[in-house]
C-alpha cells in the first residue's frame, strides 16, 4: 500500500458536461476508468460550491443523500445514478482533520449538488465509496 495518495484537481467544469460529450468529459471518464483499473476504492472530494456557516469543516455524512436538480440537464442523465456515500470514511476524515487541529464535524443532512454529480457520473465512479467535504 502506498504511503501517499494521488491527488487530482479538476476544474469546476460545466453542468453541460452531463448533457453533452466534450473533450473534458472524455478525459474525466478516462481518469475514472484508470482509477478503477488501479484498484481505487475510496474518493474524498471537495466540491466547487463550498458551504459553511463559520470556520467548521463539514463532512458529508448523509446515508441517502438526495440530489438537487441540475439546470439545463435532462434529469434522466443523473436521477437514476446511485451515490455510494462512505460514512466510515467520513468519520475517519473528521478524525484526521480534528487531530490536525481543524474544527470538523459530520453533516448528516447534506444534499449532493451538480458539482459532485457530474464528476462522479463522468468518472464512471458509481462503484467507488465517495465522501464529499461540504
Amino acid at each position: 500500500m502506498p504511503t501517499t495518495l494521488p491527488v487530482f484537481f479538476f476544474s469546476h467544469g460545466s453542468t453541460a458536461m452531463l448533457q453533452n460529450r466534450t473533450a473534458a468529459a472524455a478525459y474525466w471518464e478516462q481518469v475514472g476508468r484508470q482509477a478503477l483499473e488501479q484498484g481505487v476504492e475510496r474518493i474524498v472530494m471537495m466540491g466547487a460550491h463550498w458551504e459553511t456557516m463559520g470556520e467548521k469543516i463539514l463532512v458529508s455524512a448523509n446515508p441517502a443523500p438526495p440530489k438537487q436538480p441540475v439546470a439545463w440537464v435532462d434529469p434522466a442523465r443523473y436521477v437514476d445514478f446511485d451515490l455510494n456515500p462512505d460514512l466510515e470514511l467520513a468519520s475517519e476524515v473528521v478524525g484526521l482533520l480534528s487531530d490536525a487541529g481543524f474544527d470538523a464535524a459530520l453533516e448528516p443532512k447534506f444534499e449532493q449538488i451538480h458539482d459532485t454529480l457530474y464528476v462522479l457520473r463522468l468518472y464512471s465512479l458509481s462503484s467507488f465509496n465517495v465522501l464529499r467535504i461540504c
